[in-house]
């Protein structure tokens, strides 16, 4: 019984720590996103281009060192629902705790809490964290996209145009992302709410 309270207690502590990184990154996403405010269609009203193409370039790479962040937030917040998971289907067989069970449908009623908690995380982990991640990895792909554009020495109009563009486009994939942390966050605390009632 001791070692059935302790499995479940490690248990719980995952799923906090991943609702703990996902409600970190989403209050990262929200500041993050306040830099992709400054628009890059004003660049050229300065009347040193050379100093404000070196200003832009500082504002980008902060931009990207701040994405980078997020991934790694990201990151921590999937290892710890991958955890729980696993610490589920290895402490889910109280009549055999040695032996780790097929899946949570294998759980008997001894815990329902958390069989329910691990359907909402597999749900939030297979539809919004992993999406999430991707986005947030492609919002990065685009943003270095603009960083080299932008990086170019005498960069032509047209390609101040293109980098403009992949700038909006890492700025939208962002916010698909963020809407996919938002309700991944909003998953891991009803699945907290589950486990302590």
């Amino acid at each position: 019984m001791a070692a059935a309270a302790a499995w479940r207690a490690r248990f719980v502590q995952r799923v906090e720590s991943a609702h703990e990184h996902l409600r970190d990154l989403n209050e990262h996403l929200v500041t993050l996103e306040a830099f992709f405010l400054f628009p890059l269609s004003e660049v050229g009203t300065e009347p040193d281009p050379e100093a404000e193409m070196a200003a832009l370039r500082v504002k980008l790479d902060l931009l990207m060192g701040s994405l980078r962040s997020a991934a790694q937030i990201l990151n921590s917040a999937i290892v710890h629902m991958q955890a729980a998971t696993i610490l589920a289907v290895h402490g889910g067989n109280t009549a055999s705790p040695w032996v780790p069970v097929t899946s949570i449908q294998s759980f008997g009623p001894h815990d329902a809490a958390v069989k329910a908690a691990m359907g909402i995380l597999e749900t939030s982990h297979d539809l919004m964290t992993l999406s999430a991640c991707k986005l947030v990895e492609w919002s990065r792909g685009h943003l270095s996209m603009a960083i080299a554009l932008v990086g170019s020495p005498g960069i032509p109009p047209d390609g101040m145009a293109f980098a403009k563009l992949e700038y909006d486009t890492a700025h939208t994939v962002l916010r698909d992302a963020m809407q996919r942390t938002q309700a991944a966050l909003a998953h891991a605390a009803i699945a907290l709410q589950v486990l302590t009632p």
